[in-house]
């Protein structure tokens, strides 16, 4: 009894088949590799500039309105996942490209 999928019925252009993917498409651009460098000032620095116009708004507009602090709120949260999948990612391909056992393997 063999365990072996026969691919002989499955035609070629099959979506199931991904097209190979060449090495130039896994290497980091410039700015994703200065993003990995630097992801936690990045971070710290989108953190402190929220941190900032929070009390802006709470300070100096003297905004007291749960509608606008929630509004804010929402603002702030997809901003923050934009920068953590934006550094994820830059870190994910740098250290693809960087190591040996990803880079061996056909």
């Amino acid at each position: 009894m063999s365990f072996v999928a026969d691919t002989s019925a499955i035609p070629a252009s099959s979506p199931d088949f991904a097209a190979p993917v060449h090495k130039s498409h896994l290497q980091p651009t410039g700015s994703q590799k200065f993003i990995a460098e630097h992801r936690s000032p990045i971070i710290g620095a989108t953190v402190a500039s929220h941190v900032a116009h929070h009390q802006y708004l709470s300070k100096v507009q003297n905004i007291t309105s749960r509608r606008v602090y929630g509004v804010a709120g929402v603002a702030w949260a997809a901003a923050y996942v934009g920068v953590l999948s934006a550094t994820t990612i830059a870190e994910a391909k740098v250290h693809k490209s960087s190591c040996p056992v990803e880079n061996n393997k056909n």
